[in-house]
């Protein structure tokens, strides 16, 4: 198939502008407040993945041997939930859409199936002024579907929908971890994930970044140092969820308190 590069240049601009469409921006905005919703209930009750006994003994018993906190729900998933959600209409927008080859800039998200970014500031630009727009989250769809036709539907493994809801769990923490010192923020996020994911595709993809990141790869990588961060920053930032003392528990108010 011959990609139109300069339709898909067309096709973005309108999207962008659609941005600036008032009425278009508040129906976009109540599905990303359903999604929010969806992922508030998979943090607080999604059973985490069904994996082999003995391959699931062994991931809980790795995860305690190396620290990590082992709560009733994802805090640090529910935590960033809470910090990203109320940042305005624009915190889903997704800066790459459409494919336009050679006119793409530097540094697209395409490469990964989902980030966790801050809005580029332009150069000269005071550091301590809030910038235009908030944080961004987005989900490379094409290549996560392309991925789960690929590598995971022909093995009747795992959940479309449980992969996507795992990949917004990954990036929520991020969240929490940018102005964080020291290299171990990734690893204290896949080891977290390794322990609530609810696919098990994504669970194993987890565990293998986790042994072996690639930011430590030909450096001396201390696995306790994960466990001791995402222990840090639970303690830091996750509150009790709501109704253990009788306060409100459902709802997407909940993000709110």
């Amino acid at each position: 198939m011959v990609i139109d590069y300069n339709k898909n240049l067309e096709r973005r601009q309108h999207l962008f502008d659609l941005y600036q469409d008032p009425n278009w921006l508040l129906q976009a905005g109540l599905g990303d407040m359903e999604f929010e919703q969806d992922m508030y209930d998979d943090f607080m009750y999604g059973d985490p993945a069904q994996l082999k006994p003995e391959d699931r003994q062994f991931v809980e018993g790795e995860l305690d041997f190396f620290g990590f906190p082992d709560d009733s729900y994802d805090k640090l998933a529910m935590e960033g939930l809470r910090k990203h959600s109320p940042l305005g209409p624009y915190r889903y927008l997704d800066h790459t859409p459409y494919d336009v080859g050679p006119y793409e800039l530097k540094g697209k998200s395409e490469d990964n199936f989902a980030v966790y970014k801050e809005w580029d500031r332009k150069p000269g630009v005071d550091p301590t002024k809030k910038p235009p727009l908030p944080n961004w989250m987005d989900f490379n769809l094409p290549k996560i579907i392309n991925h789960w036709n690929k590598y995971t539907y022909d093995n009747k493994q795992g959940n479309l929908q449980n992969q996507i809801s795992d990949y917004a769990r990954h990036e929520y923490k991020h969240a929490l971890y940018p102005d964080q010192p020291g290299d171990y923020s990734h690893p204290a996020i896949f080891g977290s994930g390794v322990r609530y994911n609810l696919d098990p595709v994504t669970t194993g993809s987890s565990m293998g970044h986790f042994q072996s990141p690639k930011e430590f790869e030909g450096t001396q990588y201390n696995p306790h140092m994960g466990g001791e961060m995402a222990q840090e920053m639970t303690q830091k930032y996750a509150r009790p969820p709501k109704g253990a003392a009788g306060f409100n528990r459902g709802g997407i108010v909940s993000l709110m308190v």
